[in-house]
């Protein structure tokens, strides 16, 4: 009996509409940080862009935990963090790449409801050719939210400005905490327990082609990178996915994230994914997170 609920055979239901590390080069001991090679590049005389992609950073760093955030010609901002139940430390590593110095800087990180930031000493205003800084945050988790924060920073070099906004890669499943499962029962009790829409939000989608490729093993593997515990042997349907976890916040209160991946029996890219907690936002969100990381948006 699959007391989980026949969800492929229903009517899919979319959601409604902090001390300052060392003074040496902190990139030296971050394998695969400095992207720009030996030499530094020089800036020609159009507008600052990036060197890669901000988007792909800020996705790979959802899962991971050190990585580069933002990179252009003149600046490097790498991260490293790391996490233990709703408390959280984020360091960033600014570092002048560039033959000029930097000047004029400013970083500021915007604050949002939800989400604890205590922000270490600032970073220079100036920054002489091969210099660098960090800037700690410590995080921690107040109650569930929807978006994480924003990093806002500018600078000026050799006659050219930069401002610039990225997302803190500081997502609510950073805060998550695996859920061992000892008790069947008490598991589709608590499942069960959690009623439709906003509470329980479904949505059919086609996974990345990485994904469809390698199958459950690959998948498994994005789940545990977003600390989703993956439960075997729980679901009726062995080609199906359970996953739980605990998100922890700093009141001692938590709650039961609960996600169920289905899959569709004649096309292996195609699955049914359920997000089921007891908070809306949480549901929203966690549902927002993990549909995009399976397309591979």
């Amino acid at each position: 009996m699959d007391m989980l609920g026949d969800l492929m055979d229903a009517p899919a239901t979319t959601a409604p509409p902090a001390a300052t590390a060392s003074a040496a080069d902190p990139f030296a001991a971050m394998e695969g940080m400095d992207l720009l090679g030996g030499a530094a590049p020089t800036a020609d005389a159009g507008t600052i862009q990036p060197i890669g992609s901000i988007k792909e950073w800020y996705t790979k760093l959802c899962t991971t935990d050190t990585g580069v955030l933002y990179q252009d010609v003149n600046l490097q901002i790498g991260l490293k963090a790391s996490y233990q139940g709703p408390a959280g430390r984020v360091i960033l590593y600014f570092a002048n790449k560039s033959q000029n110095a930097l000047d004029r800087v400013t970083v500021h990180v915007a604050p949002i409801q939800g989400l604890r930031l205590n922000m270490g000493p600032p970073v220079p205003a100036t920054f002489p050719v091969g210099a660098n800084a960090t800037l700690q945050i410590d995080v921690g988790c107040v109650q569930p939210y929807m978006e994480p924060p924003a990093l806002q920073f500018s600078y000026s070099s050799n006659g050219q400005q930069l401002q610039q906004t990225v997302t803190l890669p500081i997502v609510l499943t950073k805060f998550l905490v695996p859920w061992q499962v000892t008790d069947r029962n008490m598991f589709f009790g608590r499942w069960n327990a959690i009623a439709g829409p906003p509470l329980k939000l479904q949505e059919v989608l086609h996974v990345s082609s990485h994904l469809a490729q390698h199958g459950s093993p690959a998948i498994t593997g994005l789940f545990n990178s977003l600390k989703l515990n993956v439960i075997p042997g729980l679901d009726p349907n062995a080609a199906n996915i359970v996953t739980a976890a605990n998100l922890a916040t700093e009141g001692g209160a938590e709650t039961l994230c609960i996600v169920r991946l289905e899959a569709a029996p004649n096309d292996r890219s195609q699955f049914r994914v359920t997000v089921a907690t007891a908070n809306q936002v949480s549901t929203s969100c966690l549902k927002d997170l993990v549909v995009s990381h399976l397309k591979g948006n």
